[in-house]
């Protein structure tokens, strides 16, 4: 296959993102951020109250819990329902918890009565307030107003969480430049800052409506069937994989100095190096409740291999594998705004996807807990007096 026929495949990146685990020691970021960063989650567990937000210096008090209202995101397909899409046996993280969980991103448009049953793009029939599109770059995010949209229902819906996971589409402009080494470092960079500034703009929006913000990174696209096919070099495709690490990391980065109270940043990129090894050493099988998922597998059209790893087109998540990601968002809720929401069960998540239980719970031994994933940053001065030392107090 030739540069230009990889190129015309790998536009038809239509996934959106879900970040290597950095887990908590507290540290002082600047003279007022604190940010849980390098110490291991572990240590964070409900003995210690964790998640809890202390509301003064010695931590006596915390927060009450807080379920969310309505959730409200920004995204690609990787969020976009996929009832939307010829894939629609399968159910994508955003679906899992409307109908496992009963959260609400809002009705559907057939539910709200739109004529023709449609909102119009980019949320198309999908609920009220998941503006992610199949499809959808940062740029064409903020061009189409997914970041607006969401503002708007912070105001005027009741929005209180909003979920930001968007970046995999802009790979797929920019994949074959990297995998044939025509970018120096330099232009790699500048590309990235142009990312960053785009969910920076999404962040000016967003952030001042007064919404609990989760933000993601992306996975490695790499690890999709079909990318593998295109680019069959697992050395140069490794190569692209430490690019999406770097805007991974410049993502974090974004989190913590635009916590304003807190943030939750969500490493999926760490979480997609878990799941599904490196290019040079990838894992084959993922172990979900005692039960293989072939990570290099991809099902039938209309469905019926729920065990394959990836959907028929070879590009976006099975079930299970949302049922995961469904999870890591749960657990950054939770971790960061004290939500309580009740992750999957290994035996629902295989459900969701009709496959028997397999006897014994196994993910974690196979990628660790997924609060390793997870990094809240916290803005001191929200506290009555708040200082490293008084947050250490409180989260050992």
């Amino acid at each position: 296959m030739n540069r230009q026929q990889r190129m015309a495949h790998v536009m038809a990146f239509v996934v959106v993102a879900v970040c290597v685990p950095s887990l908590p020691t507290l540290a002082q970021q600047g003279p007022a951020l604190v940010g849980f960063e390098d110490a291991p989650r572990a240590a964070v567990g409900a003995e210690s109250g964790a998640g809890m937000l202390p509301d003064s210096a010695d931590g006596s008090t915390a927060r009450a819990p807080q379920p969310p209202n309505r959730l409200g995101t920004i995204g690609d397909s990787l969020t976009d329902e996929y009832f939307e899409q010829d894939y629609d046996y399968a159910r994508c993280w955003t679906e899992l918890l409307v109908e496992e969980r009963s959260l609400t991103f809002g009705p559907t448009a057939s539910e709200a009565g739109q004529p023709g049953g449609t909102w119009g793009e980019p949320r198309r029939r999908g609920y009220e307030d998941n503006w992610a599109r199949y499809g959808a770059t940062t740029d064409s995010a903020l061009a189409t107003g997914q970041h607006t949209g969401v503002a708007d229902g912070v105001v005027n819906r009741g929005v209180s969480h909003v979920v930001i996971y968007i970046g995999t589409n802009d790979f797929a402009g920019t994949y074959s430049a990297i995998y044939d080494g025509d970018w120096s470092q330099a232009e790699i960079d500048l590309w990235i800052a142009g990312r960053i500034a785009n969910l920076e703009a999404m962040f000016d929006v967003v952030q001042p409506t007064g919404a609990s913000l989760v933000l993601l990174d992306i996975w490695d696209p790499s690890a999709m069937p079909a990318v593998q096919q295109w680019y069959p070099d697992p050395a140069r495709r490794e190569a692209v994989a430490t690019a999406v690490g770097q805007f991974g990391a410049e993502v974090r980065e974004l989190a913590q100095h635009r916590a304003t109270r807190v943030t939750v940043f969500l490493d999926s990129f760490a979480l997609g190096r878990a799941v599904f090894g490196t290019n040079l050493a990838p894992r084959p099988t993922l172990l979900v409740g005692n039960v293989e998922i072939d990570l290099h597998g991809s099902d039938i059209p209309g469905g019926g291999v729920p065990t394959a790893a990836f959907v028929h087109d070879r590009l976006h998540p099975n079930t299970v594998l949302q049922a995961l990601w469904a999870n890591a968002v749960v657990t950054a809720l939770n971790l960061g705004y004290e939500t309580q929401i009740e992750p999957l069960s290994e035996e629902e998540m295989l459900a969701a996807a009709g496959i028997a239980y397999g006897g014994s719970d196994t993910l974690e031994q196979e990628i660790g807990p997924l609060e390793a994933f997870v990094t809240v940053f916290i803005f001191a001065d929200d506290f009555e007096s708040g200082t490293t030392s008084a947050w250490s107090a409180t989260v050992p």
